[in-house]
């Protein structure tokens, strides 16, 4: 079973959010940038402008949002595991 952990209150309770929010802003953004390198690096064209556009081949498409999707997911949750675990558990 897992664990639940009691939710943090008062001022270091909304440090932790908005220092986990920021955090995850930056994940999510050096990730992107990260995945747009790896792809332009693997398949030897740069990532797609818009996967939504008809002219986008769909497993150009699907590749691209499954691939983005998990890397920002991944960046996100490990910054968010280790800022709320550092900011969450000290005592004031």
């Amino acid at each position: 079973m897992a664990k639940t952990r009691k939710k943090s209150s008062g001022s270091n309770g909304m440090l932790v959010v908005a220092v986990s929010t920021a955090g995850s802003i930056l994940a999510a953004s050096a990730a992107r940038k990260a995945l747009q390198v790896s792809w332009k690096t693997v398949t030897g064209t740069p990532p797609p402008d818009d996967p939504k556009s008809r002219e986008t081949d769909w497993v150009v498409a699907l590749s691209w949002a499954i691939a983005s999707g998990a890397a920002i997911g991944v960046a996100r949750l490990i910054v968010e595991r280790q800022l709320t675990g550092r900011l969450g558990d000290s005592k004031s």
